[in-house]
């Protein structure tokens, strides 16, 4: 499986990197020569390494307990091993609670909806399963969920929940081990 972990310095340069890994991979070949060389003379730092994850988003009710989520962060379920977590409030369109999780490789979709369905005693629809493989794609979602959204009109959401989160004595953002 390739593994790629790559920090790039424009958009543009990810663009072409991606495109390239992409050829490799489905021709399922290992990042060599000319793609080496490249990440060379752009100088930067390539380690080869499985980039599938998947992005889940829970939307809460705006009235949700933060005591169940906090419940949550510190007993979460086994497949969460090793996950990335940040709770939001705000958003564009204005409150709108949820959970962003991103975890590494990939686990039933069934599975991670009835789970968090039953924990959060919501319905399944309030719950979306996303799949990516690509480096980009992991370390953009990883930004994302760190707050540094690249819409800059979510600034002013990012600056609430900031606010929120310090009220409620939430971190920006949790790395769940268990």
């Amino acid at each position: 499986m390739l593994r790629i972990y790559i920090r790039m310095p424009t958009e543009a340069t990810k663009r072409r990197l991606e495109s390239i890994i992409a050829i490799h991979i489905k021709n399922g070949m290992v990042p060599q020569g000319a793609l080496l060389r490249f990440i060379q003379d752009e100088g930067l730092q390539g380690l080869v390494e499985d980039t599938s994850h998947q992005l889940i988003t829970v939307a809460l009710p705006n009235d949700y307990n933060i005591e169940k989520i906090k419940e949550y962060i510190q007993n979460p379920h086994a497949w969460m091993n090793g996950a990335l977590l940040s709770v939001e409030r705000y958003s564009k369109t204005g409150i709108n609670l949820h959970i962003h999780i991103l975890r590494t490789g990939y686990k039933s979709k069934t599975l991670i909806i009835r789970d968090l369905s039953r924990r959060f005693k919501i319905e399944t629809n309030f719950i979306d399963v996303q799949r990516g493989k690509t480096a980009t794609d992991y370390n953009n979602r990883i930004q994302y969920l760190k707050g540094n959204k690249m819409d800059t009109e979510k600034m002013e959401s990012v600056h609430q929940d900031e606010e929120w989160r310090q009220k409620e004595g939430l971190n920006t953002y949790y790395k769940i081990n268990i």
